[in-house]
């Protein structure tokens, strides 16, 4: 999964507020169990909500607090190899929350000195920091396509959201990237960047959301550093967050890949990922 440092966003939208963290121990809830599918898969996914919460040192104001909703997945006990998925995938999602959650607990200490500093001022009318990921998945027999929405609001007028994104191959028990699904990721890329550029010109987007004069730039770059998700239909979505391909106003820019455009780029092992004959 593509990470992008809290801090070095924070950095941009640090609005003179820093905090004194005295946080509490975090709090871990079984949200809900997926239901079942027609998939044929001997795994099923759940949501864990992981929460935590950093009061200033005297007590009397919530500076901060992260809210993540993962996921994690559960399998037959008698199915060794789903069992081995069950662990492999839920060590995954564990790091992620362990980077994430560590990546907060420093921003909470930039956090503590600009509360020193500033006193209780920029945390007026119950106002605080917030680090939230939510999440999206599909699910086959063979792969789990994870899309992961992060919000982070660290003062000022707005807070931003990005994503990211994660590929697990259940049979191997093993995340993956796109590389591994073909023999030729320069074509893949080009590909699925002339698709992107072709909506635009179609749609006009450049003029209707006044894009930046180097957005193509940013459209090559698609598969490093984007998120890259295979929904339910197995069309490829591609979002560029806000400020990337233009101003803040215009949100999150979408583009959904149909399969027919790049599944020729594929290889066997893609394709059979996919389920694509």
């Amino acid at each position: 999964m593509k990470k992008i440092p809290i801090l070095t966003m924070l950095a941009a939208g640090l609005c003179l507020c820093a905090l004194s963290a005295c946080g509490g121990a975090p709090q871990t809830q079984i949200m809900r169990t997926a239901a079942a599918d027609d998939s044929g898969t001997a795994v099923r996914l759940t949501s864990q909500l992981h929460e935590k919460e950093y009061k200033s040192s005297d007590g009397k104001v919530l500076l901060g607090k992260y809210s993540y909703t993962l996921p994690a997945m559960a399998g037959a006990a008698d199915d060794e190899a789903s069992a081995a998925a069950v662990d492999a995938f839920n060590g995954d999602m564990a790091s992620i929350l362990k980077e994430e959650s560590g990546s907060w607990d420093e921003a909470m200490k930039e956090a503590e000195e600009l509360y020193s500093d500033f006193s209780s001022d920029n945390w007026g009318s119950g106002i605080y920091w917030t680090d939230e990921i939510n999440y999206e998945s599909h699910q086959t027999n063979t792969l789990v396509s994870l899309r992961f929405e992060h919000y982070v609001f660290s003062g000022g007028v707005h807070g931003y959201t990005y994503y990211t994104s994660y590929l697990f191959a259940q049979k191997e028990g093993r995340e993956i990237t796109l590389a591994d699904m073909t023999d030729d990721a320069q074509t893949l890329s080009q590909t699925v960047t002339d698709e992107i550029l072709r909506q635009i010109d179609e749609k006009d987007l450049n003029m209707q959301y006044g894009y930046w004069g180097d957005y193509a730039v940013y459209v090559a770059e698609w598969m490093d550093g984007y998120s890259a998700y295979f929904n339910d239909e197995g069309e490829l979505e591609i979002i560029f967050p806000a400020y990337d391909l233009a101003c803040y106003a215009a949100g999150a820019q979408t583009f959904v890949i149909p399969q027919s455009v790049y599944a020729p780029c594929l290889n066997d092992y893609g394709r059979l990922l996919l389920g694509i004959s």
